[in-house]
């Protein structure tokens, strides 16, 4: 039974103008709010409602990674009633730092990069190996910055570094993929689920893998990791005895079962862990249940906190902070988790054939998830987003006090002692006029189209004594243009009518010498 802190707070009070419409209050900081009501306090009109929380999911964009047939293609590839051609369509994806890299039939990995929230393709290279027609498994190794390709006889390690395709090494360990049901990559180990075979685990060292001995005997169908430090906590679904907890030190390569935790039998197909919330999917014949579970890693406990009707074959599941994507065969689903037993608040998305699905969460903001997957032919993406809860308040009509009470259940507290509390928060709104009214608004309008006429007439008038003194300053030029010729023409004549001539100058200097010998 879940239990609820009761938690009280501070009055709120707001002033709204009538005629609009205002957010008062809005709860992004309180996790899911699994029930909310309004109490009002005082008769008379209820002005405000509740806007409720949402799974809010952005248009579905894709990327056409290999091209479709069309229908010459089917035209021309027919011989004697046979179909020549290959079709060719994506086999595989990885979720791996900043995108995803997907593997085709035409032996092509592609790495897609994500960036402000779209995903483009960034680099690309070709698998130096055939690929069979058999199950084929993918998984990133962090710490040796690799892809680990599992096919059906064959296993590559390509180096994947920088957003960038590097050496491709073919390993000699060698599996049968038709019995690999799960793979998990924990620090630079690899761990198979093999079913009726049990559990094995190896390292990546030295582009060689060496193996852990495992001594369990169990029907091990998934794989999930919890991680505190060098320690993980490795959770094995066992198809009949249900989760079995081990713990695995990579700084010591010691694999062991964790013998602290009491036997949570909840035996399945399908799980997935994220912090303390636990889901393992369990399939039966018209349908599947999905259990929720609460971990407790202080005193190795569990509760189960609800349990969910699914579609029946479900082809896997994953944990977000508020709620868990379950992918089928007829669609995704959205599911909350970690909330008490009640009609379950779900969101359906059909996505044409796909087959595999993976998330990331927006660095800038936690509350913000991008989906991404992949079907034949097509890589799809799309940013989900929990909308939060808001109190919206609305009157025509002057309404001096209003007062009411927001009641509600969230799965976060003020004091973070419960992981569910209800808490209630009192409301005081007052609605008045605005300060402009519709005569006022008449003056002003009047008041405004008159400056404005009054600045156009301005304008006009400028205008017309610019082009006036325009006119007179073109006079003047032209005047002035016509004066300065006149003088320059005088200044010519006169020069002409005072010309000397240089022997006139020599017989002026030869006269001035002669006066100048009497006067000694």
């Amino acid at each position: 039974m879940l239990n609820f802190l009761i938690w009280a707070v501070a009055s709120k009070y707001a002033q709204i103008i009538t005629g609009q419409e205002r957010i008062i209050d809005t709860f992004e900081q309180n996790g899911l709010i699994l029930y909310s009501e309004l109490q009002y306090q005082t008769d008379g009109p209820q002005p405000c409602y509740i806007q409720k929380q949402t799974l809010n999911q952005s248009k579905l964009q894709s990327l056409q990674i290999i091209e479709q047939f069309d229908e010459r293609d089917f035209r021309n590839s027919f011989q004697n009633g046979h179909f020549t051609k290959q079709f060719s369509y994506i086999l595989a994806q990885v979720h791996v730092p900043r995108g995803a890299v997907i593997l085709t039939s035409e032996q092509e990995l592609i790495f897609l990069k994500f960036k402000d929230g779209q995903f483009e393709i960034n680099a690309k290279t070709k698998l130096s190996v055939s690929i069979p027609d058999k199950p084929l498994f993918m998984e990133y190794v962090q710490l040796k910055q690799s892809i680990i390709i599992i096919l059906n006889g064959i296993t590559v390690l390509q180096k994947f570094q920088d957003d960038q395709f590097g050496s491709q090494i073919r390993l000699y360990e060698a599996f049968r993929t038709d019995r690999i049901q799960s793979i998990l990559s924990v620090d630079k180990a690899i761990m198979l689920a093999l079913g009726d075979d049990g559990l094995a685990i190896f390292e990546v060292e030295d582009n060689r893998l060496h193996q852990i001995a495992v001594n369990i005997s169990a029907n091990i169908q998934d794989l999930k990791a919890y991680h505190d430090h060098d320690i993980y906590f490795i959770f094995a679904l066992d198809l009949n005895k249900g989760v079995i907890p081990f713990i695995y030190n990579s700084a010591s390569t010691i694999f062991s079962i964790d013998k602290r935790w009491s036997d949570i039998y909840y035996p399945g197909h399908i799980m997935d862990i994220f912090g303390d919330k636990l889901i393992v999917v369990q399939k039966q014949k018209q349908f599947s249940i999905a259990f929720d579970l609460m971990l407790n890693f202080k005193d190795h406990t569990y509760t189960l906190q609800n349990q969910y009707r699914l579609q029946h074959d479900i082809i896997d599941i994953d944990i977000t902070n508020d709620y868990a994507l379950v992918l089928g065969t007829n669609g995704l689903e959205f599911i909350y988790h970690s909330v008490p037993a009640q009609p379950q608040r779900r969101t359906n998305v059909v996505i044409p054939s796909l087959k595999k699905l993976d998330f990331l969460t927006e660095e800038q903001n936690n509350e913000t998830n991008y989906i991404f997957g992949i079907s034949q032919h097509t890589f799809f993406f799309s940013k989900l987003r929990i909308e939060p809860e808001q109190i919206v308040c609305f009157s025509e009509q002057l309404i001096e006090d209003v007062n009411f009470q927001f009641i509600f259940n969230s799965t976060k507290c003020p004091n973070q002692v419960l992981s569910t509390c209800s808490i209630t928060q009192n409301y005081q709104v007052h609605f008045v006029k605005p300060w402009i009214n519709s005569d006022s608004k008449l003056l002003i309008y009047s008041l405004a189209s008159l400056v404005i006429l009054s600045f156009l007439a301005l304008v006009v008038l400028l205008i017309k004594e610019y082009c006036v003194f325009s006119t007179k300053i073109q006079q003047n030029v032209t005047d002035l243009t016509v004066m300065e010729n006149s003088m320059k023409s005088n200044e010519i004549t006169l020069q002409i009518n005072t010309f000397d001539s240089p022997n006139k100058f020599a017989k002026f200097g030869s006269q001035q010498l002669q006066l100048s010998q009497l006067k000694e």
